[in-house]
């Protein structure tokens, strides 16, 4: 385990939250996407508070499993297979049911599958109140294209409206070490 992946996991343990994922699909995430992702369902827990949304891993890790499947299973015929085979590992050999997320990345051909690490959810998660005004928010973050600020400017409000009812402010001061 890197030391990234440790202070997040040390995070969660002294705030008392855990995360669990499930795997749902590969597909786009974004709407700029040009590639395909793993996306996987994740869920804070906190108290008696969650929140769930949906985590478009890196396409790096994605194509650093499909090597791994290629090294696992030489005789397959093409990509399409070895996405199944990496959808299988993903979602544990079946579908449902959130996983409890340990923080390590699995290479493994008895379905533990890969999951996104601790620290690459939340290395992700706004830490900041973002700015209340749309034009200063496209100003901040370099958008020029009208229909990808107002959607990413409503789901920073979003998301940051569910961390602050997950996390208090220390706790958040704490998350923005992680970044």
């Amino acid at each position: 385990m890197d030391d990234y992946n440790k202070q997040a996991l040390d995070f969660l343990d002294k705030i008392g939250a855990e995360i669990l994922v499930r795997y749902l699909k590969f597909d786009k995430h974004f709407p700029s996407d040009e590639k395909e992702r793993d996306i996987w369902e994740v869920k804070i827990i906190k108290d008696s508070r969650e929140y769930i949304f949906n985590f478009g891993d890196s396409i790096t890790n994605y194509e650093k499993w499909i090597d791994e499947i290629w090294k696992q299973y030489p005789n397959i015929t093409g990509w399409q297979e070895a996405r199944r085979i990496k959808q299988l590992q993903a979602m544990g050999g079946k579908y449902g049911g959130f996983k409890k997320f340990d923080g390590e990345i699995k290479f493994s051909s008895a379905g533990q599958g890969h999951r996104p690490t601790a620290y690459s959810i939340l290395a992700c998660m706004t830490t900041q109140e973002p700015e209340d005004n749309i034009d200063d928010f496209a100003d901040q973050f370099g958008y020029t294209k009208t229909s990808e600020t107002i959607r990413a400017f409503k789901a920073t409000q979003k998301e940051w409206s569910e961390i602050k009812q997950l996390f208090s402010d220390k706790e958040i001061e704490l998350l923005a070490e992680i970044q």
